[in-house]
């Protein structure tokens, strides 16, 4: 009896799976049949004409981005100029730093004595000075090195920038006051 049952449940699976294995079965819309795809007709003339339309389209837009970048230009001129006679006010204004303390370094060949103070008549803006202006001042002891100067030591890093705007130097920082030799 157990078997019997078990081929009915069987036979009952597989003639119920034959109905659901159908595409029509599944699928909630019917299939419509596949329609044949048709291309549109391109004759010379509406090459051209879509191909002119194109043209302008480009040539348009070439236009557009040029004059907008014309504009930019314009403004970064502008915006340039503004500011470079705002520094050249300002470093104009600046008054007069203290010089650095000089750390004198013996050696054999620090026999020749060079001037304190450059004498520059170049009315040339230091890179320095935008830096100098926007400085913060700290108060914490630095010491830097120049070229003419030899080794300066400052009231702080902004002191230094000043030195560097007004005096014209271009004084580096250093980690100590005195070389290692």
């Amino acid at each position: 009896m157990r078997q019997l049952t078990l081929a009915a449940v069987l036979l009952t699976l597989v003639a119920n799976s034959f109905q659901i294995e159908r595409l029509e079965d599944v699928l909630v819309y019917a299939v419509e049949p596949s329609n044949k795809i048709q291309k549109r007709e391109v004759t010379d003339t509406t090459k051209k004409k879509s191909f002119n339309q194109f043209k302008e389209f480009v040539e348009d837009k070439l236009v557009q981005h040029t004059q907008a970048l014309e504009h930019l230009v314009k403004l970064v001129q502008i915006n340039e100029e503004t500011s470079r006679q705002l520094l050249e006010n300002l470093s104009n204004n600046i008054e007069q730093p203290k010089l650095p303390e000089k750390m004198e370094v013996i050696s054999r060949r620090s026999f020749s004595s060079k001037t304190l103070t450059p004498d520059d008549p170049n009315k040339k803006i230091s890179p320095w000075c935008g830096v100098a202006l926007l400085c913060h001042r700290t108060y914490s002891p630095v010491c830097g090195y120049d070229d003419n100067f030899g080794y300066g030591k400052f009231d702080d890093v902004c002191h230094m920038l000043q030195v560097n705007c007004y005096w014209r130097y271009n004084f580096a920082l250093v980690p100590s006051c005195r070389p290692i030799m």
